[in-house]
């Protein structure tokens, strides 16, 4: 019962349809009305755009994805899109990570296809590339301002919402998912970088 009224009083609303003609509509008309958008946002990751093992999966895969979801999360773990330090997976044609299709894929795919995308996520400790591994805090968050930065540069235009850091209470990797200013120091920056955008 609480999801029938959940359904009802946030999912449903009434509306009205007025029908303007120069010529008299006949008394039997049938009025067919279908919405194409709406403000919530259904979404998935879109993790395996592209990584089938056939073209005719990724080609039913690209047309089923916006058939379903207008929300896309795209895959922006540091350990995948920068596996090598100063040589991040931004292009299309960077080298194949499976179920971490480049950035710059997935925002042109969304922008066709009428889809909103997400960054998933800044910075996240349990993607914490290797060669981090052993940072101090103060060179982590050197390293994480200009990841930012990076970021904010290539997609802050094209990406309305970017999540900020993820699961910030299981054991972390680095020293610094520890330090008290944490989750300070991560929105602070977000928020330098991403201001007009929403910040998770």
């Amino acid at each position: 019962s609480r999801i029938e009224n959940g359904i009802e009083q946030n999912r449903k609303r009434d509306a009205v349809i007025r029908i303007v003609s120069d010529n008299p509509l006949p008394d039997d008309i049938t009025v067919r009305a279908e919405q194409k958008d709406h403000e919530f946002r259904f979404g998935a990751n879109l993790f395996m755009l592209d990584e089938f093992e056939t073209e005719e999966k990724n080609a039913l895969y690209r047309q089923k994805f916006p058939e379903i979801f207008n929300l896309a999360t795209v895959p922006f773990y540091w350990s995948d899109l920068e596996p090598v330090e100063g040589q991040p997976r931004f292009a299309k044609d960077s080298p194949r990570v499976y179920r971490r299709p480049a950035p710059d894929l997935c925002v042109e795919y969304c922008r066709e296809k009428g889809i909103e995308p997400k960054c998933h996520c800044l910075n996240y400790d349990s993607f914490l590339p290797p060669w981090l591994a052993n940072a101090s805090v103060e060179e982590h968050k050197r390293k994480l301002d200009k990841r930012f930065r990076e970021i904010a540069e290539r997609y802050a235009d094209a990406i309305p919402s970017f999540e900020v850091t993820n699961e910030t209470l299981q054991r972390a990797k680095s020293a610094f998912f520890y330090a008290p200013d944490f989750l300070e120091w991560s929105f602070q920056e977000a928020d330098r970088y991403f201001p007009r955008n929403r910040l998770i």
